[in-house]
């Protein structure tokens, strides 16, 4: 995995990257991609986070996108976006709804929460999960969301880069992103609150 672009200059070494506010790594035990991304205000022009493809971002079965987000408004414009990677899968908010985006087949399904009483400058806990049957949302541990209709078929592959705070500088979130994690399995509603507990 290589992240090619933090709005800054990246060393490389071996399977992990270190750059100014992030890091990431891969732990092949755990099945999970970290990309923690330490608050960086991605609302700023630049500093939005694009890593390139992978094998360890195409989850086709079952995935987790988890994230802390801190809106600087109550509404967060249009498709702001949180992680993407663009016709596999996003989470992403819309106004003041946050959205599960997964492709299957080329067409895409939405999961959305209700609207979501954003404050300014408070953190909350974002985390979308697909197990290959249900999709599910949650906010600060609780679920918000849930689609029990399966997908038709396995998620798509992409060849796209895995991008955080814009999709390749659309669709900004207007605010700071922290801790982005993506797992490739769909983590359990008290694995979610343990997460979120843990801050």
């Amino acid at each position: 995995l290589r992240v090619v672009r933090v709005g800054a200059c990246i060393q490389q070494h071996s399977d992990q990257c270190w750059i100014p506010l992030a890091a990431t790594s891969y732990s092949r035990g755990q099945r999970r991609l970290w990309i923690l991304v330490r608050g960086i205000d991605v609302s700023a022009a630049g500093s939005s986070v694009l890593c390139e493809d992978s094998p360890t971002l195409s989850l086709t079965e079952a995935l987790t996108l988890a994230a802390w987000a801190c809106p600087k408004g109550r509404d967060t414009g249009t498709f702001g976006t949180v992680i993407r990677k663009d016709e596999a899968y996003a989470l992403r908010f819309d106004g003041s709804r946050i959205g599960l985006l997964l492709w299957c087949g080329g067409q895409v399904s939405y999961l959305h929460s209700p609207p979501l009483d954003l404050k300014p400058g408070t953190w909350l806990h974002l985390a979308g999960t697909y197990d290959g049957q249900a999709a599910r949302l949650y906010v600060d541990g609780a679920e918000v969301a849930v689609s029990t209709a399966p997908l038709p078929g396995a998620l798509d592959r992409s060849g796209a880069p895995c991008c955080i705070g814009s999709c390749r500088g659309q669709h900004a979130f207007p605010g700071l992103i922290d801790e982005v994690k993506v797992y490739a399995r769909a983590l359990t509603a008290a694995e979610i609150q343990t997460e979120h507990l843990a801050g």
